[in-house]
């Protein structure tokens, strides 16, 4: 009985970890819980591409995903941008905030009061939106205005955010039969 107990132990003490549900990275489940302070419970990151249901009264009310792991796109510094997204079950963004990074000019060239100022237009917008950074606005098609300095950052988050958002509504059945919300 003793060997049987310790096998069981050491089992569980080498494989308990592969089956535990994932932690999330730093500022993530806060960042989920200020796009939507309803929640009571925000699942693990998984399925393909990964993204977390969020959770209300025991029901799905949106997704949160990390850009980085739906659609890794270089950034200036050659390494993805860390962008938390999270979106609810009507297709609209809750918030959008910018985890980790490696991008020198948001370092030293651009405020945070900027980078945030950036993030916070996206909430309201729709998954299936071209959303693009400059230019002219017409319907289905908002503009954002870019970080001063770092026009290139601002497109490559801007790419991150809807393509990952696109690829994800599309895997969860989001998009309708037209690919269109």
């Amino acid at each position: 009985m003793r060997l049987t107990l310790k096998c069981i132990l050491l089992v569980w003490l080498v494989l308990g970890p592969a089956f535990a549900e994932p932690v999330l990275p730093d500022g993530v489940e806060l960042g989920i819980r200020a796009f939507f302070p309803e929640t009571d419970h925000i699942g693990a990151i998984g399925g393909e591409p990964p993204v977390a249901a969020v959770l209300a009264a025991g029901k799905r009310i949106g997704f949160a995903l990390l850009t980085d792991r739906v659609k890794p796109i270089p950034a200036y510094s050659g390494k993805p941008i860390s962008v938390l997204v999270g979106f609810d079950l009507a297709g609209r963004i809750r918030g959008v905030r910018i985890i980790a990074h490696q991008e020198p000019i948001l370092v030293v060239g651009v405020s945070d009061h900027d980078l945030a100022h950036f993030t916070d237009q996206y909430p309201g917008l729709g998954v299936t939106d071209d959303i693009r950074v400059g230019g002219i606005p017409a319907p289905g098609r908002p503009i954002l205005d870019g970080i001063s300095g770092a026009t290139i950052t601002a497109m490559v988050i801007n790419a991150s955010v809807v393509r990952s958002l696109q690829a994800v509504a599309e895997s969860r059945g989001l998009l309708g039969a037209s690919g269109r919300g």
